[in-house]
């Protein structure tokens, strides 16, 4: 399912963004710790508002008799919001409570993980009074619909497109337009579903994990030092100083491959081939398949520049929610049921 953005779409998330950023002022992201200026501040709430929006269209057109009405209120700095994302559901004229507690979220295409801080899961767990399952997380994400490799898309970047005149418009002519930039539902799971299959990691402890651990390459390994694979399971590896965290478990090879070390003047690099299709399973990360006779580096590891938490998390990895939660039969049932 898919939802196109409109102009009046992107300008109530523009409007929202811009009041919030006055109400709070700057602020620090929960997660990384890293401070959230204007630009950030609308880049972060405008995604997120947009998402929202393109969810419930989606929702009301499988139940047409139902109104969602998502929450713009701003809430005051320090004070933490409590209310789903839905917060009225109109229907035959009366407003009433949602049945269902909504968490809508944005999802970026180079997410790794999913989930909840233990205080937002706390939150949601007391709101709904401890029943898990009427507490649904939707990952839904923003993309081009008509696919221009040459445009970024952007969605300050398509409104100051269409808010700008004459000469100052031919700056952002490099960003994907409006009527072309589509939300599209990426998984749906219940806040059970997350407890039952996240993982808890926590901060000084561990890190943000890379899960896009196999990555195609060209590399000839027939002369490399090859590591045997003791009873099918790749072996867990140092990697940039860390030590692979027991948390995240076995990485189990159905198929037969094989696995070598380079090394170089101040590291060692890993690569893994099959001699026939392999399929690499983990209870953490999900399912990877890797194609008979091509070569993978093996980058296991903290993922990106700072992947410091701060905060206590209950995630599961993206590969992983996609593989349990990525039907359309999730939204059919957040529509009848809400």
């Amino acid at each position: 399912m898919k939802y196109i953005l409109t102009k009046n779409d992107l300008e109530k998330c523009i409007d929202f963004a811009v009041k919030i950023y006055f109400a709070k002022g700057s602020s620090v992201s929960r997660i990384t710790g890293q401070a959230r200026g204007l630009g950030t501040m609308i880049n972060d709430w405008v995604g997120g508002k947009a998402v929202e929006i393109g969810v419930v269209e989606m929702l009301e057109r499988l139940d047409k008799s139902k109104e969602l009405i998502l929450d713009f209120s701003i809430y005051q700095k320090g004070r933490i919001a409590e209310d789903p994302d839905v917060i009225k559901v109109r229907e035959s004229g009366v407003e009433r409570t949602p049945r269902l507690f909504l968490e809508i979220k944005n999802y970026g295409e180079n997410d790794r993980w999913i989930g909840l801080t233990n205080e937002q899961f706390r939150t949601i767990e007391r709101v709904e009074k401890g029943d898990l399952k009427k507490a649904y997380l939707i990952y839904a994400s923003l993309q081009d619909e008509v696919e221009e490799p040459d445009k970024r898309l952007d969605l300050l970047g398509a409104f100051l497109q269409i808010a700008t005149k004459d000469e100052y418009a031919k700056l952002f002519e490099k960003f994907v337009g409006l009527g072309k930039i589509k939300v599209k539902i990426y998984c749906i799971l219940t806040l059970q579903d997350l407890k039952e299959n996240g993982t808890r990691f926590i901060p000084h402890e561990d890190y943000v994990y890379e899960t896009n651990i196999f990555k195609e390459v060209k590399q000839k390994v027939e002369k490399l030092e090859e590591i045997e694979l003791k009873g099918g399971i790749l072996p867990k590896l140092n990697y940039r100083g860390y030590s692979y965290p027991a948390k995240i478990g076995d990485l189990k090879v159905s198929g037969k491959a094989s696995m070598y070390k380079k090394q170089n003047k101040k590291s060692e690099t890993f690569f893994v081939k099959g001699s026939t299709d392999v399929i690499v399973k983990n209870e953490v990360l999900g399912e990877y398949k890797l194609s008979k006779g091509k070569v993978y580096k093996f980058d296991f590891g903290p993922a990106g520049r700072n992947p410091e938490l701060f905060g206590e998390v209950l995630w599961i990895s993206t590969m992983k929610a996609k593989e349990l939660f990525g039907s359309d039969e999730r939204m059919e049932e957040v529509s009848q049921k809400i």
